[in-house]
């Protein structure tokens, strides 16, 4: 069976938050993947202002505004991370907990949209239509 990828496993875990102890260590797993997600962007894609500064100029802006935001959702990424493992397993912040962790991945998926739709732009309405 292969793995359920990490924003799929936050919607899982967000939509039936439990305060059962294996909740808390799933969702802390999740978004240590959602965490390596962001890191591979990073590492595997060149930032999209220094792709998009040679191919599509007019675009550098834009993909400077989409470095920063990606930066932010890291560091939301990373403070859910911590707000986890500080309340794990008190029953009374489990909605809270789910409320910001199913944010974050909702940022996260606008991001990837975001990025997606800058990328296409780039090279297949600008670079194409030169």
């Amino acid at each position: 069976m292969p793995a359920i990828a990490p924003l799929d496993r936050i919607d899982q875990l967000t939509r039936s938050p439990q305060p059962e102890a294996a909740w808390w260590v799933a969702l802390v797993q999740a978004l240590d993947r959602l965490e390596e997600r962001i890191l591979e962007h990073r590492a595997n894609h060149p930032r999209l202002h220094d792709q998009l500064v040679a191919d599509a100029p007019q675009l550098a802006d834009l993909a400077s505004t989409m470095d920063r935001e990606l930066d932010v959702v890291g560091q939301r990424v990373r403070e859910a991370r911590t707000v986890v493992g500080e309340q794990a397993e008190d029953p009374s912040s489990v909605a809270a907990v789910s409320t910001m962790t199913a944010e974050v991945a909702r940022k996260l998926r606008r991001w990837e949209r975001k990025a997606s739709d800058l990328l296409h732009n780039a090279y297949q309405v600008d670079i194409g239509g030169e």
